[in-house]
């Protein structure tokens, strides 16, 4: 507020807002993430891990490089740059993703409670 009090009266203004994003959904987004993380053995790194499955889901950009090789370039997950309801979705393909690919035979509550667990938002927890 303090900002707009400093704009002359009668001069034109642009604003942008955002939906804030809840910092516990992001952390939800990230433990999942270590966990299966965690327990594969195929990428050796988290940001290689990060970036496989943010492309697998299709959340990122393929570019072509000069010499024609194939570049994928994840999108960020920060809240500054995904809104809420894109962000949900993504939490939803994710998890779906887990399930499918990861965790055959673990339902979403069960992977959820987990995940709730870890991050010690679950109700029972404590």
């Amino acid at each position: 507020m303090a900002a707009l009090r400093r704009v002359p009266l009668g001069e034109d203004v642009m604003v942008s807002w955002r939906r804030a994003r809840n910092m516990k959904f992001h952390r939800k987004v990230f433990a999942l993430l270590q966990m299966v993380f965690e327990n594969q053995e195929r990428y050796p790194t988290f940001k290689r891990f990060r970036a496989e499955i943010q492309k697998e889901l299709g959340y990122g950009e393929t570019y072509e490089q000069d010499d024609g090789k194939a570049i994928f370039v994840p999108d960020s997950l920060s809240p500054a740059s995904m809104e809420a309801d894109e962000f949900e979705t993504f939490w939803n393909d994710l998890c779906n993703h887990v399930i499918t690919k990861w965790l055959p035979g673990v339902t979403r509550e069960e992977l959820e409670d987990e995940i709730l667990e870890i991050t010690g938002a679950h109700p029972n927890h404590g």
